[in-house]
């Protein structure tokens, strides 16, 4: 797990977490995992994005 401090908004942080087992990574997308306050977004390459601007996850 690490934080990123994000640049546009110095409240807010990233947090990168790396699941070592694809067994059970879909427990991290469903309800109650994460507290209320935690935004969940699927990670997206970089050349994906520059493709496709708005599936950005932090504009």
């Amino acid at each position: 797990m690490r934080l990123y401090p994000l640049r546009k908004n110095p409240r807010k942080e990233l947090l990168k977490l790396t699941l070592t087992s694809n067994d059970q990574a879909g427990l991290v997308l469903t309800n109650n995992f994460l507290p209320d306050y935690v935004k969940c977004v699927p990670w997206i390459s970089r050349d994906a994005q520059r493709k496709h601007p708005s599936t950005r996850a932090y504009p």
